[in-house]
């Protein structure tokens, strides 16, 4: 099917589910994208797709699960991303974004999933991410990140995340004592960071799943956990 056939679904205003994942398309997205108002599913992922993120996106009120992960988007996330209430899922992960995390996404009150990871975001990772009370999955930092870890920062979750992963985000010191509140946890890759010391007790003894911590200065190996 010729690319152009795939966004002639703009003008389906009752669509609510709009899936291209792993297709190879290769093109950018039309601003019509934004007349989808009824979509509560929007995943592009595992494409190459490039240019800019469409702001019209923002108007996608009823957008549950946005995925634009595995592309070639680049320049900004829209400031106005936070105006997307019902919003759940929100994976960036692997693009050419730059720029700084868009301080409306703390607006995002039913936000659970957040991977801006392996994309070229710079500045501090601001500590209201960890505010966002429905937060579940934080994936950020990466190879390609230029996002720095402040280690002063005073950091007291009222979220309750299940997964964590900060590699390479410039955390110093001991591993982070606030990740001793996440009672869920199930997953920690904290690698490629400048962690130190000895492993914790207090990690030690939490039911976690999997923990990564390659490419730190750490005395005792995750392996003797």
């Amino acid at each position: 099917m010729p690319l152009n056939r795939y966004f002639s679904v703009v003008k389906l205003w009752n669509l609510e589910s709009f899936k291209l994942n792993d297709n190879f398309l290769s093109r950018n997205i039309p601003e019509e994208i934004g007349n989808l108002t009824k979509v509560q599913e929007l995943l592009l992922a595992k494409n190459k797709f490039f240019g800019g993120f469409p702001a019209s996106i923002v108007n996608l009120k009823d957008l549950e699960s946005l995925d634009l992960s595995e592309n070639a988007f680049s320049g900004q996330i829209p400031a106005g991303i936070g105006e997307i209430s019902n919003l759940t899922t929100l994976d960036l992960s692997e693009n050419q974004l730059t720029g700084r995390i868009q301080p409306s996404i703390r607006n995002l009150a039913k936000l659970e999933t957040l991977r801006p990871k392996y994309i070229m975001l710079t500045g501090e990772i601001p500590s209201w991410l960890f505010k966002i009370k429905t937060l579940k999955k934080l994936f950020i930092g990466g190879k390609r990140s230029r996002l720095i870890w402040n280690n002063k920062a005073k950091i007291v979750p009222r979220c309750s995340l299940e997964q964590i992963s900060m590699s390479s985000c410039g955390i110093s010191g001991q591993i982070p004592k606030w990740i001793s509140t996440q009672k869920d946890l199930n997953f920690l890759d904290l690698d490629d960071n400048q962690i130190e010391g000895g492993f914790p007790h207090w990690l030690a003894v939490m039911d976690v799943g999997s923990i990564i911590l390659f490419d730190n200065n750490q005395k005792t190996p995750a392996s003797n956990v």
